[in-house]
């Protein structure tokens, strides 16, 4: 729940710290407009819908609404991924300069090895590049086999930290939609980014209900 940041030397609240505390997500309210975000998303796409952050060399899931399909993407939250070797974790890299992601894969191979299907420092700047101009980024099988990811950032408004969203599911199954996924996931969390940033500041939970059509 506690990081380390290398650069500062000093100690920060991991992301995972909103599910505790609705201050580390930047105000109060903001745990909820999230999860009612990602119930919203669950709903339309009726795929898993995974939520991520940074945790040092790491991608940790943070909370997870699994699809109603028999055949599904199941994880479950507090589980890490390396951020080169996830698509949340790529597009959480899309916010770091390229010298510092080589830093960042390299420091990971040299303390854990270099995995099968893991891409290497050209590889994730690739992958990081793509991300940066498209705004988002799929996976296929990178951090499970079979299973596909469409992610993209999701930054909240103020103080609050930028994490990654994404809704996943079987290749095969995402293949049959991909499309019409993408561009719900990238519409809906920009709106909802726009509206919540539109908000005005406020103490009181009950006025920072999520933005009507979305919950």
């Amino acid at each position: 729940y506690v990081e380390f940041d290398p650069e500062t030397r000093r100690y920060r609240p991991a992301p995972r710290l909103a599910f505790l505390g609705h201050w580390a997500l930047g105000g109060p309210g903001n745990i909820e407009q999230v999860q009612n975000l990602m119930r919203a998303l669950a709903e339309q796409t009726e795929e898993s819908v995974l939520l991520g952050g940074q945790k040092g060399l790491f991608m940790q899931y943070l909370s997870i609404i699994e699809s109603p399909h028999n055949l599904r993407f199941s994880l479950r939250p507090g589980l890490v991924r390396p951020l080169h070797g996830s698509g949340i974790g790529i597009m959480l890299l899309t916010r770091r300069s390229d010298d510092d992601i080589r830093r960042i894969v390299r420091r990971h191979r040299a303390e854990f090895g270099a995995e099968d299907g893991w891409p290497d420092e050209e590889a994730t700047l690739e992958n990081v590049r793509l991300a940066r101009a498209q705004g988002y980024i799929e996976t296929f099988g990178i951090a499970s086999r079979g299973a596909g990811t469409i992610c993209t950032l999701l930054e909240i408004p103020g103080s609050g930290p930028c994490l990654g969203i994404a809704v996943g599911g079987p290749i095969s199954r995402l293949d049959t939609h991909r499309e019409e996924l993408r561009e719900t996931l990238t519409r809906t969390v920009a709106e909802f980014v726009r509206d919540l940033a539109e908000l005005p500041v406020a103490t009181d939970r009950a006025e920072r209900t999520f933005p009507a059509g979305h919950a």
